[in-house]
């Protein structure tokens, strides 16, 4: 065969080919259409917030908001967060309601809310007020993140869209009888315990669950006063005198409005009288603990209720304290970091759900495994004892010559614990 044959051969095969691919091609772009463009994105993802910003309890909201505004900074300033059905970022509003410490409107703002299209819903703030908004969010069908609630009956009573964002009285209770089996000689550890409580649905339940973990931990007969008061209650000097007969080594102190809680810690003073350890919950953990009454009557309230510390180890913890004092020019208290990581614990439900789909984020609010500025958070899941809990680290600290200081657990104490305190009369 000749050179030319050979050439016209080869073109042949070569045409061939290009033919056979060219159908090849145009069958797989029948079998394979290209894919689908993206459906257009919503302008904004509203987030829905009930908080007290009026009323007796407005400090805790006014708190809160400061921390949501640097959260939704921080979000927009990158864009907004990924929703993966849209392929793009979108940008977060907030419609925040105030429920003025008022427990009889947190249902109705969270059935607004819920109605304005909101995708989920930060609050209520405190006890009594997520377990009067609770039942909207289930008959609305939102999740609903409420902080500051200890309260075990919010995630007992078979709610399933209730995350709470805060551990319960039955998490934190032991960590105190820890602290003292740990971080006290046995010859000196408190012997005599009372205990303050208020007529609230936290200060009730707060005092069942001390006495009961004193049970399980042994410490039931070291248990000499019980002492009650009322809500809003103004003068304390009879209780006072009481605690002070029995003079109890260790006092807590399970008051629920904060205005009441500085109220009776001043009239302690008065009255000259302070225990060996001073245990608090609510308005202790404030950044006004402090700044109202001095770094020296503010020393040695010990917190076992301490969500949250700046010097954690943990990614944004320092960076969120810069952004907050610079912001407000104010301490960042423990509440701050724990109100933060439950925005970040938001955020990351609406991005892996894909879509502001209410259902979507529910979901993925359970399977929340994230390591936030105050440590790796998980709920704890249906058909658990406290389905939608958080759960988180647990650490214990004391007010020290005006600081927060961490003193347990031992891998992240910042100071060692003091005791036992000082009375009125030593402190200079």
């Amino acid at each position: 065969m000749s050179s030319k044959a050979i050439t016209k051969v080869q073109a042949s095969i070569v045409i061939a080919i290009i033919v056979i691919a060219a159908i090849a091609g145009a069958s797989y772009y029948v079998l394979v259409p290209p894919t689908p463009p993206k459906p257009k994105a919503p302008s904004k993802i509203l987030i829905g917030a009930d908080l007290p910003m009026t009323g007796g309890q407005a400090e805790l909201g006014k708190e809160a908001k400061e921390v949501l505004d640097i959260w939704i900074s921080d979000v927009n300033k990158e864009g907004g967060i990924y929703l993966s059905k849209y392929g793009q970022k979108v940008p977060v509003e907030i419609m925040l309601l105030d429920d003025q410490s008022n427990t009889a409107i947190s249902a109705p703002n969270i059935e607004k809310l819920a109605n304005e299209g909101a995708a989920v819903i930060f609050g209520p703030s405190g006890t009594p007020f997520a377990l009067s908004g609770a039942p909207a969010a289930e008959r609305s069908k939102i999740a609903i993140v409420p902080i500051k609630c200890s309260t075990v009956k919010l995630t007992r009573l078979g709610y399933t869209y209730v995350f709470a964002g805060y551990r319960s009285f039955a998490d934190d209770f032991p960590s105190l009888f820890n602290v003292i089996e740990e971080m006290i000689p046995a010859e000196k550890r408190p012997k005599t315990f009372a205990i303050i409580s208020d007529n609230t649905a936290f200060g009730t339940e707060s005092l069942e669950w001390f006495v009961k973990v004193a049970k399980e931990r042994g410490y039931a007969n070291k248990i000499v006063l019980k002492e009650n008061i009322t809500a809003n209650q103004v003068d304390f000097t009879a209780s006072i005198l009481n605690i002070k007969k029995a003079n109890p080594d260790l006092l807590f102190d399970s008051i629920f409005f904060h205005s009441t809680v500085f109220n009776f810690f001043r009239q302690m003073k008065s009255n000259d009288f302070f225990p060996k350890m001073y245990v608090g919950w609510t308005a202790h953990s404030t950044m006004s603990w402090v700044e109202t009454l001095g770094k020296e009557d503010s020393n040695y309230a010990f917190i076992i209720h301490c969500s949250w510390h700046e010097k954690l180890p943990f990614p944004g913890a320092k960076e969120l304290a810069e952004k907050y004092r610079a912001k407000y020019n104010k301490v960042p208290h423990t509440d701050i970091g724990l109100t933060y990581a439950v925005l970040q614990v938001i955020g990351d439900a609406i991005k892996r759900a894909g879509e502001p789909d209410r259902e979507k984020i529910k979901t993925a609010l359970y399977a929340t495994d994230l390591t936030t500025v105050l440590g790796k958070i998980k709920f704890r899941q249906p058909g658990e004892t406290d389905t939608g809990r958080i759960i988180t680290p647990k650490y214990v600290a004391q007010y020290q010559k005006g600081d927060l200081v961490l003193v347990w657990p031992k891998e992240y104490a910042t100071g060692t614990l003091i005791y036992p305190a000082l009375s009125w009369g030593e402190r200079k």
